[in-house]
């Protein structure tokens, strides 16, 4: 990344000044002669103006890239590489945002965990090029299905969360339920003129019924529970 000039455009300024002072000093302190310096004091002035003008718009365009660079870079730290969903350290930026948000408006958001079946499978028949292309699919299919609002994250592994703000446990799941039956309809290349599909289980939670401090931990949970329990389907409270 380019660092931006140490020289701050007020120094330019500052710095211009100064040498016009100069000149306004010098033509007070010898006016016999003002006549013989005028011109090449202000072709002096002139130039000066120029050449601040031009070192104010190259500082302004280093400005911009290197806020173009900044934003790159914070984006690249909330992304996980392979799905490009957000990572945990994006999630939590949201969480947090929204957690806040129901502290001050009494508002209510859903949390859904969910993990692709028997994924192992994926990684051991078909190698891991055959798993990660599982997981952009799978990720991808997830992403569709949701609201831009919806806040969806690489949680580990295999596994995704997703946030969804202002809602309630019922819209939730009916949301959750929409992703479970895309996925298990959704074919994965995992390798040339070979498609396969997966499943997902689920668990979800509201802050209705707990506290956001204890929402993840519950989806987990709940997770756990339909893994148990014959996975593929959607477990809640």
């Amino acid at each position: 990344m380019r660092v931006l000039s140490k020289r701050p455009i007020t120094s330019v300024l500052q710095g211009f000044a100064r040498r016009i002072s100069s000149n306004v000093t010098c033509r007070k302190v010898a006016p016999g002669i003002s006549k013989v310096i005028e011109a090449p004091l202000l072709n002096s002035t002139h130039k000066e103006l120029e050449t601040a003008n031009m070192e104010i718009a190259r500082l302004r365009q280093e400005l911009v890239r290197t806020r173009v660079q900044l934003d790159e870079a914070r984006k690249d730290a909330i992304t996980d590489p392979l799905t490009k969903l957000l990572n945990r350290r994006g999630f939590f930026e949201h969480f947090n945002r929204e957690t806040a948000r129901l502290e001050r408006y009494q508002t209510h958001f859903s949390v859904a965990i969910m993990d692709i079946d028997n994924f192992k499978e994926v990684n051991t028949i078909y190698g891991h090029d055959g798993g990660d292309e599982a997981l952009r699919t799978v990720t991808a299919a997830i992403k569709g299905a949701v609201r831009e609002s919806d806040v969806v994250c690489r949680w580990g592994g295999e596994e995704v969360i997703i946030m969804f703000p202002e809602t309630l446990l019922d819209s939730a799941l009916r949301t959750a339920e929409r992703i479970r039956r895309i996925v298990q309809v959704t074919d994965i290349h995992v390798a040339q003129d070979k498609s396969i599909n997966r499943t997902i289980s689920i668990g979800v939670a509201s802050t209705v019924e707990t506290g956001p401090e204890k929402i993840i931990t519950i989806a987990d949970e709940y997770l756990d529970r339909a893994k148990k329990t014959g996975k593929n389907k959607v477990v809640t409270g």
